[in-house]
């Protein structure tokens, strides 16, 4: 059925133009919603929902006007528009472009972060490896093979101390000073990582002996000292668990997760 074609809608098809409405103009946003369910997050798929409020109630009110002359036909223009959440040194960010004006939507999209990394997710998560200012710049290509481009500087700093009751509780960007542990003995700590494709990086620095260390048991690093490093890429949500074994006695290391 054609935008355009006169019907008399009865109350329940409202419900049907709202959703056609944010699938055909904002389907990032509608992927964005739909990613945390199909992933079972529930609790941040509801959120991502209920943030969204009215803020598409202008858009939409001008589009059923497009459906009743049938401009809605014409190609749409792009506007390429993005949030960012940052962490330490992750900034987490989200595409909130859309096809206005006319048909179409958002195909595809480029990132560039600034430090000579890219990616084409709708929703990245981007660690640096160093604090400081970074200009992110997002391309979105349209279903009609039109472009826009937009950018915004981002600022990370460097990980702080964990703030976790629990003395064995890591998370995102914090460490953990005077881990000790006697040779043959192991000091044990375990991480929740998000859904999503999240790449973690452990390090531990400083501190006297040689701790050998291991995450979920796989990956491990083995070098003499208290000087490691790891980093392994998780697809799942759950908890990772973090084992320094003491190949010699260790004690005043200081253990940082980032991601």
């Amino acid at each position: 059925m054609l935008c355009g074609t006169k019907v008399h809608w009865p109350v329940r098809r409202w419900g049907y133009l709202a959703v056609r409405h944010m699938v055909e103009r904002y389907p990032s946003v509608v992927q964005g919603m739909l990613y945390y369910f199909r992933l079972g997050d529930y609790t941040h798929g509801y959120g991502y929902y209920n943030a969204i409020g009215t803020s598409y109630d202008a858009g939409s009110r001008a589009w059923l006007g497009t459906c009743a002359t049938d401009t809605y036909l014409t190609a749409g223009t792009p506007t390429a528009a993005f949030d960012s959440t940052v962490t330490g040194l992750t900034a987490q960010l989200t595409d909130r472009s859309a096809v206005t004006g006319g048909k179409g939507s958002v195909a595809s999209r480029a990132w560039n972060f600034g430090d000579g990394t890219t990616s084409t997710e709708t929703t990245p998560w981007k660690t640096y490896a160093a604090p400081g200012t970074y200009t992110i710049t997002l391309t979105v290509t349209d279903s009609n093979g039109k472009t826009a481009t937009t950018s915004k500087p981002v600022t990370v700093t460097a990980p702080a101390a964990c703030t976790g009751a629990d003395p064995q509780v890591m998370d995102r960007n914090c460490f953990r000073t005077d881990r000790s542990a006697a040779a043959g003995e192991q000091d044990k700590l375990y991480i929740y990582l998000p859904v999503g494709t999240v790449t973690l990086k452990v390090t531990t620095t400083g501190g006297t002996g040689t701790a050998l260390y291991y995450t979920a048991y796989t990956a491990s690093s083995t070098k003499s000292g208290t000087d490691q490093s790891i980093t392994v890429t998780n697809t799942t949500a759950g908890y990772r668990y973090i084992t320094l074994y003491g190949k010699t006695a260790f004690s005043g290391v200081t253990v940082t997760t980032q991601y």
